[in-house]
């Protein structure tokens, strides 16, 4: 009976997820979250899953700033962050790898927005800045500098989220 009414639920998702033309999100009547892919596939989401999905991102450099009393150099990671938990969110905290094209690790970050209120599969324009500390090697400034976007990776190893109850 509950694989009866999983697949009636799903058919009737489906439909839907043709014409809307993107990965959904549901709850079956479990309980269960699913995803529904917009090939007509569809999976489980187990709980240890990411609940946010990181679409694209852009390192912006910027130089030093002598108008606004900005004596350091910093730069700017801006994450497209797309909300796939399910669920409206009003927060959430990504642990990102940021690696090079060779797969070298170069640096783990947390980063938290507190402020996001997000509808399940919207995405947030998230602006990170970092300030060049010349006393520090290796600091998230000089990896997001020394490369170019096409030679960085960067991927959300963890993901936690604030939902609305």
């Amino acid at each position: 009976m509950k694989k009866t009414s999983v697949f009636v639920f799903f058919l009737s998702i489906s439909l839907f997820s043709l014409f809307a033309q993107e990965n959904l999100t549901a709850i079956t009547t479990e309980g269960k979250n699913v995803l529904l892919k917009d090939d007509g596939t569809w999976a489980y989401i187990k709980d240890t899953e990411q609940k946010l999905a990181l679409i694209d991102f852009d390192v912006i450099n910027r130089d030093i700033n002598y108008d606004e009393s900005r004596y350091k150099k910093d730069v700017v990671l801006n994450l497209k962050i797309k909300n796939i938990s399910g669920f409206k969110i009003i927060g959430y905290r990504v642990n990102i790898k940021i690696t090079n094209g060779f797969g070298d690790l170069l640096h783990t970050l947390q980063l938290t927005s507190g402020k996001s209120v997000l509808e399940n599969n919207e995405i947030d324009d998230a602006n990170f800045v970092f300030e060049d500390n010349q006393f520090i090697d290796n600091e998230a400034y000089d990896n997001l500098s020394a490369y170019s976007k096409d030679n960085l990776i960067i991927s959300i190893s963890d993901s936690k989220i604030l939902q609305v109850k």
